[in-house]
């Protein structure tokens, strides 16, 4: 879709399908996990805070890129390993 709309087709198409596929897999998991342990209430509130903790550490590591500040980079990369979702363009 990406070739016919835009007339441009990635280098590796399938790199980033799997990328995707693997973060959806994780948020289901935990989504799963959570509601096995936490009452629907916790466990939405708690599936909101991760994701907001994901979208601060993409923001963060953005924040990091422009000041080239090590410190903030590392930090986050270790978020986007703990948080798959929260990277979807990463170069660790």
């Amino acid at each position: 879709m990406v070739g016919i709309a835009g007339g441009w087709i990635p280098d590796q198409p399938l790199t980033p399908g799997l990328a995707l596929l693997g973060a959806v897999a994780v948020v289901a998991t935990l989504s799963l996990l959570g509601s096995l342990f936490l009452s629907t209430t916790a466990n939405g509130v708690a599936m909101f805070m991760l994701f907001g903790a994901g979208l601060m550490a993409t923001l963060l590591n953005e924040l990091g890129d422009e000041l080239d500040s090590g410190l903030l980079e590392a930090t986050t990369g270790v978020v986007a390993w703990v948080l798959p979702w929260a990277f979807e363009r990463r170069d660790l």
